[in-house]
């Protein structure tokens, strides 16, 4: 149309699933709030013998149940998209020894999975219950809106500054159709 508009991309996802992009804007808040979560969660299931599958976001990567689960150290398995088909007795067979020796176990898992969290809570419970009968509690968390609706963390305001500043400096030496990114 000859307007003298500049085009430019500034990725934004909490997932971290954009192809050429290290970094989304997002993402290190959400893992964030996902390890307070997991640490919270952590206790209850420590202090009461019970197992704990927390479900993240993550329809399409375990990008952010992986980075959380790594920078909790509390968790005993992360079941992620990536990893399909989901083998469920293969992850508890994984499970059976570190719930006998700790008595609790945490499970983080991504919501692409293909598995049905119900199908997962109902072969925890089945399997887990007959080593001691009545002995596991086994309880789901989804805090997922709570993730993504918490204010990003400082960091990630720098960064966001950061590509702001970079898209309206490029924009303004005359380059358009780009996108700006940490890769």
């Amino acid at each position: 149309r000859g307007l003298q508009i500049a085009v430019a991309g500034v990725p934004k996802t909490m997932d971290n699933d954009l192809l050429w992009v290290w970094k989304s804007f997002g993402f290190d808040t959400a893992v964030a709030e996902a390890v307070r979560t997991i640490n919270v969660l952590h206790e209850e299931a420590e202090s009461n013998n019970r197992i704990c599958v927390i479900q993240l976001f993550g329809r399409d990567s375990g990008f952010v149940a992986a980075n959380a689960a790594l920078a909790s150290g509390e968790v005993d398995a992360v079941l992620i998209p990536e990893e399909s088909p989901l083998e469920i007795e293969r992850v508890l067979k994984h499970l059976a020894p570190r719930i006998t020796a700790k008595h609790h176990a945490m499970i983080v898992a991504a919501e692409g999975i293909d598995v049905a969290l119900e199908d997962l809570l109902h072969a925890l419970r089945e399997r887990f219950d007959g080593i001691r009968p009545g002995r596991y509690g086994v309880f789901a968390n989804q805090p997922r809106h709570l993730i993504r609706a918490v204010p990003a963390n400082p960091a990630e305001q720098i960064y966001c500054r950061r590509l702001a500043d970079l898209a309206v400096d490029n924009a303004l030496a005359g380059f358009t159709d780009f996108m700006i990114s940490w890769w």
